[in-house]
């Protein structure tokens, strides 16, 4: 009876230090004013070339999440050549260093062949071949969707692309502020099949008629409760308008980069989500041999009893 009253209480203590190591709880911006760097040195922008001609180019924003990783759209990425993608902190005035990439991963979920209207998975990393020395913070990722329990929340978006006069684009970088949406009516024609099927990956932009991402802005960042929640994805006009910047009848779309998290960390910490692994399973393991030693020690001391 002893014995077992014993074991059980080991059984208990094991099971409570177990318990204990789980934790539980398209630019710049069209009408917005010009960011500053220093600000947001975590801010890139993405000179992205057709050819290695290396005349013609499109251009794209992203972030600088950790220190060889830039976030990004997968549209700015989808067939294009990873060779012929200069990155530069901030305004390619002001700071002109090109960095190159190395590695291009686009989100499996993009296809714009099948997704035409409605895309998912408008996520993609870009991985450095050098590191910026001299940027020290990084965007920090974050938002869920209980965020929005109580309604919009008043989020920052960035981006190098065509301005108000749609003519000036890519050279300073522009801010702005807007309201942001989430949930299954939170987009405009939310009732369409393609918004339907996948609402749950967009943050929607309140259409104000005035300042709103534009050409360029694709990839950059929406920073909400000083964390970086989405990504530019798209616009559509929802009025039968012009699909212009600025109008009235225009809903833009970010990536809800929360709804592809679990993607995203395996490209950008995989080495820290394999110790996680190892470490959980090897402190569950290191107690054995100290319950073994204890359980001997007290099936050796009965055992000599039986003998006096």
């Amino acid at each position: 009876m002893s014995i077992s009253i014993i074991l059980l209480l080991l059984i208990i203590v094991v099971l409570f230090e177990n318990i204990s190591t789980f934790h539980l709880p398209n630019g710049l911006i069209y009408n917005g004013t010009i960011f500053k760097s220093e600000d947001y040195p975590y801010v890139m922008y993405l000179r992205i070339f057709y050819t290695p001609v290396m005349k013609d180019y499109t251009k794209c924003t992203g972030t600088l999440v950790k220190k060889m990783f830039i976030l990004t759209a997968a549209h700015c990425c989808h067939e294009k050549n990873k060779s012929l993608i200069h990155v530069y902190q901030g305004s390619p005035k002001v700071n002109p260093k090109i960095h190159k990439v190395v590695k291009m991963t686009q989100h499996p979920d993009y296809d714009p062949i099948k997704y035409p209207f409605g895309p998912r998975g408008d996520i993609c990393v870009l991985q450095l071949e050098k590191a910026f020395p001299n940027i020290k913070t990084f965007s920090k990722i974050g938002g869920s969707p209980k965020d929005f329990k109580k309604g919009k929340l008043n989020c920052t978006m960035i981006g190098f692309g065509q301005t108000g006069d749609k003519t000036t684009s890519g050279e300073s970088g522009y801010i702005m502020t807007n309201n942001v949406a989430y949930g299954p009516t939170a987009c405009k024609l939310h009732e369409t099949e393609e918004i339907q099927n996948s609402w749950e990956q967009y943050l929607c932009l309140e259409p104000n008629g005035y300042a709103t991402p534009c050409r360029g802005d694709s990839g950059g960042p929406m920073i909400c409760n000083g964390m970086q929640y989405g990504v530019c994805s798209y616009g559509y006009s929802y009025t039968n308008g012009p699909e212009e910047c600025g109008s009235p009848g225009q809903q833009e779309i970010y990536s809800f980069i929360n709804a592809h998290k679990r993607w995203l960390n395996n490209i950008i910490e995989p080495k820290k989500n394999k110790k996680k692994k190892k470490r959980s399973s090897g402190n569950f393991l290191k107690l054995h041999p100290t319950c073994m030693h204890i359980i001997l020690l007290i099936l050796l001391y009965n055992i000599m009893l039986t003998f006096i």
